[in-house]
């Protein structure tokens, strides 16, 4: 009968090895991480591994257009405004926009690659054998199989973009009333009709396009490495994440996650730009620092939440095993008191093995000790907080200039 359940539990484990290998097999073809950022790597040339051809066409589909917009400006003479008004050169905050969104479609290849890497990685952090012995193998190939799904996401990027399309409305209102807006004329006004065509095109392709389906894709990739592990965290009575206390990444072998998840937030942090830089074109200190504050949290958001649904499964992970070695070692212990008090013969031989067991579970249970419970370490945490203070002192200087 013991034979029959070993066979069973061999063919099994057998077939959801070929599941977990045919999930990773169609993760590794990309579709999950292209989908998300369509038309983007098309567009852009993303996913081809040569950067001149993507740096080419990042300066011709957003380079060109402001050099556009700065021969408008020069024919209409809007590049310097009197009185107190807001020409192109004097303007910032669209100095920032030319700046920022070039920068994020530049940075995107490397994300995407991250992304790539981190994504083939999923598959490879499943403890096999724990989600076997707790029946929950299936729940973890399904969850593969709905990572992907190139289909999951549409809705909420449809909605991504209804937004940017929103902000372009309302920039657009805007402009049509500077002086009650702003308190003085600007360059793309409605009182200078090229340059308020000019740049409602340029916004309508950049806020209204590039911009919501780079950062739906990033904060897609963020909740769904997020969700993932917040489920295999709760899996079983240690989860199952496996975790590789030796690994030389000092991240228990999860450094590829943890590396598309730094990605994500790197390349979504040059959004900070635009709080600073609008703030120095219409001088509100207390905006500045509100939305200083509101980019933090989102970068926190981005970053440590991922982070944190991991961290919970490693370290649920690491106490289950801490609990199963003291568990033995309290057996021992009980075991010795009851040679001592005489209750069971203490045989030398006995006495010395339970002595050994118990030094044994001792020091695998200060090696547990020191397994890592965060999937990253102290030099990628210093990047992070690197990136939030060069935020922070961006924002003072802008109050500064707004002071003065």
């Amino acid at each position: 009968m013991s034979n029959q359940a070993s066979a069973s539990d061999e063919r099994i484990l057998g077939e959801t090895k070929v599941a977990l290998a045919a999930c990773k097999d169609r993760l590794s073809e990309g579709v999950f991480i292209a989908s998300l950022f369509w038309p983007l790597n098309s567009l852009f040339a993303l996913e081809q591994s040569r950067p001149l051809r993507t740096a080419s066409r990042v300066l011709l589909l957003l380079g060109l257009p402001p050099l556009l917009i700065v021969v408008v400006c020069a024919v209409e003479g809007t590049l310097l405004l009197d009185r107190g008004g807001a020409g192109l050169l004097q303007h910032a905050g669209f100095m920032a926009f030319f700046v920022i969104h070039v920068l994020v479609v530049l940075i995107l290849p490397q994300t995407l690659s991250r992304f790539h890497s981190a994504i083939r990685h999923v598959p490879l952090s499943v403890d096999l054998a724990e989600a076997e012995r707790c029946d929950n193998a299936g729940k973890v190939t399904r969850d593969l199989t709905e990572l992907d799904d190139p289909r999951r996401w549409r809705v909420t990027r449809v909605v991504a973009l209804v937004v940017g399309v929103l902000f372009v409305l309302y920039n657009a209102l805007n402009t049509l009333k500077p002086y009650e807006v702003y308190g003085h004329d600007v360059w793309d006004s409605s009182d200078h009709l090229g340059g308020y065509c000019a740049a409602r095109l340029y916004l309508a392709f950049t806020w209204g396009f590039v911009l919501p389906i780079s950062l739906h894709a990033l904060f897609a990739f963020s909740y769904t490495i997020t969700r993932i592990y917040l489920r295999w965290g709760k899996l079983g009575p240690a989860g199952v994440v496996a975790v590789n206390a030796l690994s030389p990444d000092r991240a228990g072998g999860l450094r590829p996650i943890s590396g598309g998840i730094w990605a994500a937030t790197l390349n979504a942090a040059p959004l900070g730009l635009f709080v600073v830089a609008l703030a120095c074109v219409h001088g509100r200190t207390v905006p500045l620092f509100i939305g200083t504050i509101c980019w933090m949290l989102l970068m926190c958001t981005m970053f440590f939440g991922p982070l944190y649904s991991l961290h919970l499964g490693m370290r649920r992970r690491r106490d289950q095993f801490l609990k199963e070695v003291g568990n033995a070692y309290g057996s021992c212990h009980s075991q010795l008191r009851t040679m001592m008090n005489g209750e069971q013969p203490s045989q030398e031989r006995v006495l010395r093995r339970v002595l050994n067991e118990m030094d044994e579970l001792q020091r695998a249970f200060r090696c547990l000790r020191k397994t890592p419970v965060w999937p990253f370490d102290f030099r990628l945490l210093t990047r992070f907080l690197s990136m939030v203070a060069l935020q922070v002192l961006l924002t003072i200087l802008g109050a500064v200039l707004d002071r003065m």
